[in-house]
């Protein structure tokens, strides 16, 4: 499948935008009432959307973002720095309110949690994203869990489109804040029947097949539907499925950091490996070692292919 993208297509991205809080240092989480203390502070523009399309830019393949932020003091500050990357946010939307905001406390480990307000996201519908792939376009939606305007039902009927029109479907629903009910599980599991490529961590995994098997979830993962699963396991690598079998690629050893973002960092990497060729055993490997680089840095993070090449 993927040697007819060698030429590179554009990668057309719909995701989730926020601005992160990231308190870093963070030893364990304040019981109500209480306090503790992070040992330091950023404020970044994220969410899996900028997230992935500013790692994929930084790798050199053409990407365009679809997505939504307010009319806030954080708007301008998306846009730059989106274009800074060289990301296409010609049709990142706003509308009045509030752009999403999450604080991240992030442990000394590199391990994260999150606190959302999703903002504007919750009015953004499949009625806004105005995409329309040509053949041989790769379309992704990510953090779907994240845009509460886009129910699951939406989500089935916008994949199902793309890859109707010629285009390599890509997922990575991130991790669902409403605790995944049984109607959202359902309707994952059918969206995967339209999915060439899905790239979930563990926990998403797990609850989707209900065991935390990487090997056995990936299998499952796969006979519902898509193509290539890769299911992303932190410390321990990541386990791939595709029509040559399963297999375990082993995480590069670093000293992690900050681990927030380092999934989509990975999900670039993956994509664009894939996009020129490779087989999916080897882009895994060229995601691994991409998301270890970002793991073991707090500035600079976002590698370039030389910096990925460099790292294996």
């Amino acid at each position: 499948m993927p040697a007819r993208f060698r030429d590179a297509p554009r990668v057309r991205v719909v995701g989730n935008i926020c601005i992160d809080l990231v308190m870093r240092g963070v030893e364990q989480l304040p019981a109500w009432g209480q306090e503790v203390a992070a040992s330091s502070t950023d404020v970044n523009v994220a969410g899996q959307g900028p997230n992935f399309a500013r790692a994929l830019a930084r790798l050199g393949t053409d990407v365009e973002l679809h997505g939504v932020i307010g009319d806030d003091a954080f708007a301008p500050r998306v846009r730059a720095d989106l274009a800074a990357y060289g990301v296409n946010a010609n049709n990142v939307a706003s509308r009045p309110g509030a752009t999403a905001l999450t604080v991240a406390a992030v442990r000394p480990d590199g391990e994260r949690a999150f606190l959302s307000d999703f903002g504007v996201a919750r009015i953004y519908t499949s009625a806004d994203i105005a995409l329309f792939p040509q053949p041989g376009d790769v379309c992704a939606l990510l953090g779907q869990c994240n845009m509460p305007g886009l129910d699951p039902a939406a989500s089935i009927g916008l994949i199902a489109a793309w890859r109707a029109a010629g285009a390599l479907t890509i997922v990575d629903t991130g991790w669902d804040p409403a605790n995944w009910p049984a109607a959202t599980i359902d309707a994952l599991r059918t969206q995967l029947s339209h999915t060439d490529c899905f790239l979930p961590n563990l926990d998403e995994a797990a609850v989707l097949v209900g065991h935390r098997d990487p090997i056995a979830a990936a299998a499952t993962l796969r006979a519902l539907g898509p193509a290539i699963v890769v299911v992303k396991c932190g410390s321990e690598g990541a386990v791939v499925a595709d029509g040559d079998g399963i297999a375990h690629i082993p995480v590069l050893p670093v000293d992690a950091l900050d681990a927030v973002g380092a999934g989509d960092t990975f999900d670039a990497a993956f994509v664009h490996a894939l996009i020129r060729g490779m087989t999916v055993p080897a882009a895994a490997r060229v995601a691994n070692a991409a998301a270890a680089w970002y793991v073991s840095r707090t500035v600079d993070r976002l590698p370039s292919v030389e910096d990925v090449v460099g790292f294996q």
